[in-house]
């Protein structure tokens, strides 16, 4: 089958960064790109983009929209869910794409991830290709679903304060190993070093 080439996207930029003081962390910079903006990179093939995020500067157009999830706060299930309300919203030309990623905002190397699970065949009698480390976890948050499947999920369950585990628990999903290195997000302040994000910028996020 080859690469997966319709699709729509959702990219979860919010939660709080508890572990690194409440800084924004889809704002942190690695290089000259924050990790939204790598993110964002990673799905420039999508024909739309659905960027949950309660902070206010998303460059939205015909393609990239914003949006909240419900309530605020609650969660990557509640995120995924407005996501796709959002695109439902906003289609755009044609018809909904059989296909939406899911991506977290805080992967440093969310590019070579997403171009890696976009290269496997996915298999016709599944919902969906889900990123696995090397020691066996699920990365929910770095997969492609099918649209509908993960739309019948979101409908089945309340999404608030929701795990991503429940809510896909009952999807056939195809699990695509990655290297560690592909899967590591930036929860802590050891992240963010071997990210090679400057700690004092975490500092003046967390007391902005």
């Amino acid at each position: 089958m080859g690469v997966i080439r319709t699709f729509d996207a959702i990219v979860v930029a919010g939660g709080r960064g508890s572990r690194l003081g409440g800084v924004d962390k889809p704002a942190l910079r690695v290089g000259d790109f924050s990790l939204l903006d790598r993110a964002l990179g990673a799905v420039r093939a999508a024909r739309r983009v659905s960027v949950v995020r309660q902070v206010d500067d998303v460059v939205v157009d015909t393609r990239i929209t914003r949006t909240v999830e419900q309530p605020p706060l609650s969660g990557p299930a509640a995120a995924i869910a407005a996501g796709l309300a959002d695109l439902e919203r906003t289609p755009g030309r044609g018809s909904t794409p059989p296909f939406v990623a899911v991506l977290a905002a805080d992967l440093p190397r969310v590019g070579e991830a997403f171009a890696s699970l976009r290269r496997h065949a996915m298999p016709r009698k599944v919902d969906g290709l889900i990123a696995v480390d090397p020691e066996g976890r699920d990365q929910p948050l770095l997969a492609i679903y099918r649209t509908a499947a993960l739309q019948a999920a979101v409908a089945t369950h309340p999404t608030d304060g929701l795990g991503v585990g429940r809510l896909i628990a009952n999807l056939r999903l195809t699990r695509v190993p990655l290297e560690a290195v592909l899967c590591a997000d930036v929860d802590d302040e050891a992240d963010a070093r071997a990210a090679g994000i400057e700690l004092s910028s975490l500092a003046r996020w967390a007391h902005a």
